[in-house]
């Protein structure tokens, strides 16, 4: 799924990195932790995302793309 979101990312679709905040019950972005470390493992490169989008508070309602399933302790925030 990385090397999906890195070829579309490559292609100009814009993606918007996030994560599920288990406190807000809901989506947030991605930290820049979190993209630097999916960005080791042959992920997009961090500045390669679209922003989250600070007018709104929130990504215009569209398609959500699950690239990685991480869980546990050792995840990044």
């Amino acid at each position: 799924m990385r090397a999906l979101a890195r070829a579309l990312l490559e292609l100009g679709q814009p993606l918007i990195p996030v994560v599920w905040d288990r406190q807000q019950q809901g989506l947030t972005p991605a930290s820049p932790e979190a993209l630097q470390h999916l960005a080791r493992w042959s992920g997009p490169a961090p500045q390669a995302w679209s922003a989250w989008p600070a007018t709104t508070g929130s990504p215009t309602p569209g398609w959500l793309l699950v690239v990685e399933l991480v869980s546990g302790p050792h995840n990044p925030n």
